[in-house]
């Protein structure tokens, strides 16, 4: 079965089956992030905070989600750096964040309420729906919605609640993580060898 997904700005279309399609209510906005490796991270971060309502949790996170204010002093960039490894793709992946740019729609990456799976996938397992059954069984990102009542990760020892989850392509992670952060590691460590 071909997984086709039809995005328009709002919300995105799965089609599961000749008739049958499952609608996803896409929660993301576009935004303008300014062309600096501190930027960008700082813009990783801030859609972590949002997946993971980490904000709720970490009130002193937010100053590092400011990503159009991202003139941070080298301390600060280290504990970015810090908080980000904390919160890096490969912890995070087939969890709360998917890579998958077929839900992307327009866009490089977007935002899905994981509430709103967890009940498509559960409605679906409770009645005789056997393509949408078959899609949660084949989906990482369903069968992840659905996987506890009360969806939560660890990180670092500490349980975070996840409230959305996030999906984005290849050329995203690589702009606002991967390169970023081997930028600003490298300029750390010719900083702390001086």
């Amino acid at each position: 079965m071909d997984l086709t997904t039809i995005q328009s700005q709002s919300s995105a279309t799965v089609a599961v089956s000749e008739n049958r399609q499952i609608h996803l209510t896409a929660t993301g906005v576009s935004v303008d992030v300014p062309a600096d490796p501190r930027a960008n991270l700082m813009y990783y971060l801030d859609c972590l905070c949002c997946t993971l309502n980490l904000t709720d949790v970490h009130p002193g996170i937010e100053r590092f989600r400011s990503y159009a204010n991202y003139d941070l002093s080298r301390n600060d960039i280290d504990t970015l750096i810090k908080l980000c490894e904390l919160l890096a793709p490969h912890k995070l992946e087939n969890k709360c964040i998917f890579e998958c740019a077929e839900l992307c729609g327009n866009s490089s990456n977007e935002f899905y309420d994981v509430e709103e799976i967890r009940q498509i996938v559960l409605s679906a397992t409770t009645t005789a729906n056997t393509s949408v059954a078959a899609l949660a069984g084949k989906s990482a990102l369903f069968a992840t919605a659905t996987a506890t009542a009360s969806l939560s990760i660890v990180l670092g020892g500490e349980s975070y609640r996840i409230a959305k989850i996030m999906t984005y392509t290849r050329e995203w992670i690589w702009e606002n993580y991967h390169t970023p952060m081997q930028l600003l590691r490298r300029n750390s460590s010719v900083c702390v060898l001086l």
